[in-house]
């Protein structure tokens, strides 16, 4: 959203900066009535003001934002913008309500401010308000229709209103317009993952690449490409993990080291289920699959795990602890290793 406001100011700064100097030049001012040069001067330092709230939102300098707002409440013709960014500010607070009143003072001002309309459907989309959500959406898109980021919020709002059709229409748009938004690519995974999963892959890979990383999306997607064997992807979202810490990933991640046997890596991920105790005991002992297939390190890693049982004894829970012990004491009933010419060759 932000992007999207400053980089037109910027245009329209210019332009204003243009005009300055046009006024400015001896030649042509006596051309130009002094009161319009006042009213033009104006116009800028609004802008400019607007530009750098903008801008200093988008980088994250939030209060610093909050204060040069201040500096808007000397202009009354800036009295819409400056209510805008009080609602911005209140929104940040979570303090929802005092920004849609905010908000509603903006827009009687001046009711073509599409990002307070924006910003407006986007709180009454957190309050679980849709239906008047999508309004809002709509009435921003109509004042700036080329927003990616307006079409995405109409977009996940029909979705959510169960509005499938017209979610995939908006969302369509959404990338046309910027196709290097990794949320509207998950966003249409999600849209046509019963319909099309091979197309919804291919989006959830666009989203990927983007560097798109949230939880609940790598999640879905490594569960769909496992589902449809898609070992490409596996392999992607297996390395944009690595460092990942969590439950149902890293588990998921263990098994697939485990079915491919990759031991080493697979090692990995049992020390992170271990040391990060993300399993009471019952949930621990409900996961058949770990202490079916943790054997293999009785005989690929036992030197590993020993060291790792010392190294780490007072971070793990007796019950771990006990597992693993168990472990070690397995006897190791592995068949001999299958051969390759050129990585393990046979004498």
């Amino acid at each position: 959203m932000i992007l999207e406001i400053f980089f037109p100011l910027l245009f329209y700064l210019n332009t204003l900066q243009n005009q300055k100097e046009l006024y400015q030049n001896k030649k042509t001012f006596e051309f130009y009535n002094p009161q319009e040069l006042e009213t033009t001067e104006k116009q800028l330092q609004i802008k400019s003001l607007v530009s750098d709230i903008t801008l200093m939102y988008f980088l994250g300098k939030d209060k610093e934002a909050y204060n040069k707002t201040q500096e808007l409440a000397k202009y009354k013709e800036a009295e819409s913008y400056y209510n805008y960014f009080l609602a911005v500010w209140e929104s940040k607070q979570e303090n929802h309500l005092k920004a849609q009143v905010l908000l509603s003072q903006a827009l009687n001002l001046n009711p073509e401010l599409d990002p307070a309309w924006n910003l407006l459907g986007y709180l009454q989309s957190l309050a679980g308000d849709y239906t008047n959500a999508v309004e809002s959406f709509k009435k921003a898109i109509s004042l700036y229709p080329y927003h990616p980021v307006y079409r995405y919020n109409l977009a996940r709002t029909y979705w959510l209103l169960q509005k499938y059709d017209l979610a995939l229409t908006e969302i369509n748009t959404c990338i046309n317009l910027r196709d290097n938004f990794p949320d509207a690519y998950y966003l249409k995974g999600l849209l046509i993952e019963n319909s099309n999963p091979e197309e919804a892959i291919k989006n959830y890979n666009e989203a990927l690449e983007r560097n798109f990383t949230e939880e609940d999306f790598i999640k879905r997607f490594l569960s769909l490409s496992i589902k449809h064997n898609k070992k490409e992807y596996i392999l992607k979202i297996l390395k944009a993990t690595d460092n990942v810490n969590n439950q149902e990933l890293n588990l998921i991640r263990f098994e697939l080291f485990v079915q491919y046997g990759e031991i080493n890596k697979a090692f990995i991920e049992f020390s992170k289920i271990m040391l990060n105790g993300f399993f009471t005991t019952e949930e621990f002992r409900n996961h058949q699959k770990i202490l079916e297939k943790a054997y293999i390190f009785s005989c690929n890693y036992k030197k590993e795990l020993q060291s790792f049982l010392q190294k780490n004894y007072k971070n793990l829970q007796e019950y771990k602890i006990k597992l693993i012990e168990n472990i070690l004491t397995q006897p190791c009933k592995a068949p001999p290793k299958a051969k390759d010419p050129l990585i393990n060759p046979a004498l």
